[in-house]
């Protein structure tokens, strides 16, 4: 039995008091690197912050009532699409099932939406934990990302 089958989950939107907590799960320059393309080490405190915008939505998954793992819902309307973003899980508690926990539940979320056909994710091609993930969650190369170096994946709903 895995340690998630064991607790349950749940997603809440993000929340500037958690911004400590989630910038602690930036533990090294190679993870800042994954995920956000930073090559600042240490990482600013006010990076958490900076990620949220107006059209961007922040969620945090919780488990035991304690933040674990975080990512966004970025809006791509001329692609009929929401993008998912700076997918991060607590350090100490990766490889347990949790990004595949809040993938699913952030593409849930954008499922509700009537005008989004399609879940999209950007990787950076050296970061093959993050290819693996959303490869077992169902999603599928797409080709390369326009926007930075990388690779574009896609779920369809």
């Amino acid at each position: 039995m895995s340690a998630l089958s064991r607790v349950q989950t749940y997603l809440a939107p993000y929340e500037p008091p958690y911004a400590s907590v989630v910038r602690g799960w930036l533990d090294s320059l190679a993870t800042v690197t994954a995920v956000c393309r930073s090559e600042t080490w240490p990482v600013e405190e006010d990076i958490v912050d900076s990620w949220q915008r107006d059209n961007v939505t922040g969620w945090l998954l919780f488990d035991d009532r304690q933040a674990r793992a975080y990512g966004e819902l970025w809006p791509r309307p001329k692609e009929s699409a929401i993008e998912i973003a700076h997918l991060l899980v607590d350090p100490a508690l990766r490889r347990r099932g949790l990004g595949r926990e809040l993938l699913r539940r952030l593409s849930a979320r954008a499922e509700e939406d009537p005008s989004v056909d399609r879940v999209l994710i950007n990787i950076y091609t050296d970061n093959e934990a993050a290819l693996g993930l959303a490869m077992a969650s169902g999603f599928e190369l797409m080709g390369t990302n326009k926007y930075v170096e990388g690779l574009q994946l896609v779920k369809l709903l």
